[in-house]
């Protein structure tokens, strides 16, 4: 009895370290070109359903713990979010979640590239949202160095820091 009791208790006291885990792969997920960059670099319907798709397989890594690959192959796997332990953590999570779920619908109902140029603010100010939540997920969780960067916080190619005016011209 007193065994199975220390092995119910080391499970237990792991567990906020399982969150903190689950927490560095959706980072990683996160990680991918759809969260980099104005979403005007995305210049016609073959980028705008790899979009779609990107954010699609990054709700499918919250929802399952797995991550995979385009051609379906398992890249990493965790615990998904229903099984984390600190409420707190998956509240806001379900609320990243949530965010992405508008905005794949959205991005698959891009048509035209008006349709395209009318969402580009939508896309980037949701994009920054869910990085900003997310981060604000791990600075709660001690993972002050795996925060993200904003996606429209980017770089010309020439390297240089992209102002709001470069990625939107008028």
């Amino acid at each position: 009895m007193a065994g199975a009791v220390l092995a119910w208790w080391l499970r237990s006291t792991r567990r906020p370290e399982r969150d903190k885990h689950a927490l560095r792969i959706y980072a990683l997920a996160l990680s991918r070109g759809a969260f980099r960059g104005p979403f005007n670099w995305r210049s016609g319907p073959q980028e705008w359903a790899e979009f779609a798709d990107a954010i699609s397989h990054t709700i499918g890594v919250f929802g399952t713990g797995r991550w995979i690959s385009s051609d379906g192959s398992e890249i990493r796997r965790t615990k998904p979010l229903s099984e984390f332990r600190n409420r707190e953590w998956a509240r806001a999570l379900q609320d990243v979640t949530d965010r992405l779920r508008m905005m794949e619908s959205a991005a698959r109902n891009i048509r035209t590239d008006s349709d395209r140029q009318r969402m580009a603010l939508y896309f980037d100010q949701e994009r920054d949202a869910v990085i900003a939540a997310f981060n604000e997920v791990l600075r709660r969780a001690g993972l002050r160095k795996k925060q993200l960067g904003l996606p429209t916080a980017s770089t010309n190619r020439d390297g240089s820091l992209m102002s709001w005016e470069d990625a939107f011209p008028q």
